[in-house]
């Protein structure tokens, strides 16, 4: 036999089959796990599509909400003192502002009363004023305009001394003013009555003209043994902590004052009433430690009336222990716009000051503000803790000193356009930062405010209050406030 050829053998070689045979195995192999790949794909891609339809958007539209991986989950809730903490009152009202205008607690120095006393023997008679309900000592304004009363420095009238051999000696005050109180010749006391409380012992039932002149006849009557005088002059010089102050008060700013709340100042009124508010001109201002003393001429007839503006303060019903020209006052100055003179009238001053815009202040007391936490710290830098969705925060504002222990508040941005630091806003829970989230933009002013009119209450600062903890709020005294 013949041995067959090599290539033929190399055709029909028992390797070269099965390598074939394998390699069309392979082929149908990674064609089976390709289709088993596109058919576990399809799934993912739309759960991809999904998430993305969810998460539309991009930086572009500002900073992307945050996500609460569990919206339906319970909230943490507050533990041991965190529950039931006591609450302190925000109050948001309008008051006079705008460019340039600072509101502050002013404190006026008011001249020392001065003590009239009889000698011996001799005993006081009051001519200078009408009666004790108006008991103002000023010039006369017959026929004089308001530039002649301005200019007039000469001594006024107060009394008489009667002497026990019936010569009359006159006595003079240097200043128009008010009488504060006596002592009736007689009385056992050596403490000077009130005024408020003579008003009851004159018998006055009215302004008839019969009660009228029974009044003045009682007044004319009484034998005084002593007098006390308050001065009023023209321009009243009056403290402002100059912390208080953005910036410094200078000649020729205007000002409006309040007696007591609810006058121009707060914006209720548009004119300046002398019973409950005063204008004046910054004439004088000297550093006195930590302090502004600024000097201020207030027209002495207001634009409706032609006498001194103390006769409306004195029209105005007022308790019985409360002060006529009160020391501490609320105050406003301003930059005029327009321009004021060196000794303005009052209808001049009361244009300017309606002219003024009104803008809403918040406010709290001062012991509702953590300066610890202010960020950066500075004076005019504090923080209030307040509850948000269940949970502490501490909103980081600027503020201003006010009348009565209070301080003007407003947020202050820091962080993302909120008046939150970085490391309080990472703190909080992901349902609050949801909430406020959006929009984020940096300016001057917060783009998301954490304070509004239906924020109501601040907790008391704790030195455990942090950011993010649960806590709750006492809950308001029946009848009483929060």
């Amino acid at each position: 036999m013949h041995a067959p050829p090599a290539d033929r053998l190399a055709r029909f070689s028992p390797l070269r089959l099965l390598a074939r045979l394998t390699a069309g195995m392979s082929h149908i192999a990674t064609t089976g796990l390709t289709l088993f790949s596109l058919l576990l794909l399809i799934p993912a891609v739309g759960a991809l599509a999904d998430w993305m339809v969810k998460h539309r958007g991009g930086t572009a539209d500002g900073v992307r909400p945050f996500v609460w991986a569990d919206p339906d989950a319970t909230p943490a809730t507050c533990v041991a003192a965190a529950c039931g903490m006591a609450t302190l009152p925000i109050q948001t009202g309008r008051q006079v502002g705008g460019p340039g205008s600072e509101t502050v607690t002013a404190r006026i120095l008011w001249p020392a009363p001065v003590v009239i006393n009889a000698n011996p023997g001799d005993f006081l008679r009051i001519v200078g004023m009408a009666d004790a309900l108006d008991p103002v000592v000023q010039r006369s304004t017959k026929g004089r305009t308001p530039e002649d009363l301005a200019a007039d420095t000469a001594p006024l009238l107060l009394a008489q001394e009667v002497q026990a051999n019936g010569r009359i000696r006159p006595i003079m005050v240097a200043n128009e003013g008010f009488v504060l109180a006596w002592t009736l010749e007689g009385d056992g006391s050596e403490q000077l009555t009130s005024r408020q409380v003579r008003w009851a012992d004159l018998g006055y039932q009215g302004r008839s003209p019969a009660a009228t002149n029974e009044r003045d006849r009682q007044w004319r009557s009484m034998r005084m043994r002593s007098i006390r005088f308050q001065p009023v002059p023209p321009a009243v010089e009056m403290d402002v902590l100059r912390a208080a102050l953005l910036e410094p008060v200078a000649v020729g700013h205007g000002m409006a004052l309040d007696w007591k709340a609810g006058g121009v100042v707060d914006g209720v009124r548009s004119q300046v009433l002398p019973g409950i508010s005063a204008p004046g001109l910054v004439t004088q201002v000297q550093e006195v430690g930590q302090y502004q003393r600024i000097k201020v001429q207030i027209p002495r007839t207001p634009s409706y009336n032609s006498g001194h503006w103390l006769n409306a303060r004195f029209s105005v019903s007022d308790a019985p222990s409360a002060a006529t020209l009160p020391h501490e006052v609320r105050a406003v100055f301003f930059k005029p716009g327009e321009m004021l003179g060196a000794t303005p009238d009052w209808q001049l001053l009361e244009s300017v000051i309606s002219k003024l815009p009104k803008v809403e202040v918040t406010r709290a007391p001062a012991t509702a503000f953590d300066p610890t936490c202010a960020e950066p710290a500075a004076p005019s830098n504090s923080c209030v803790w307040v509850m948000l969705l269940g949970v502490a925060v501490p909103v980081q504002v600027s503020v201003q000193p006010l009348p009565g222990e209070d301080l003007a508040l407003t947020e202050r941005p820091v962080f993302a356009g909120k008046a939150l630091r970085p490391a309080d806003w990472a703190a909080l829970p992901p349902q609050l930062r949801s909430a406020y989230g959006s929009p984020s933009v940096q300016g001057p002013r917060p783009s998301r405010p954490l304070l509004d009119a239906s924020t109501r209450t601040l907790l008391v600062p704790q030195h455990w209050l942090k950011p993010g903890l649960p806590v709750s709020l006492a809950a308001p005294i029946v009848g009483g406030t929060p």
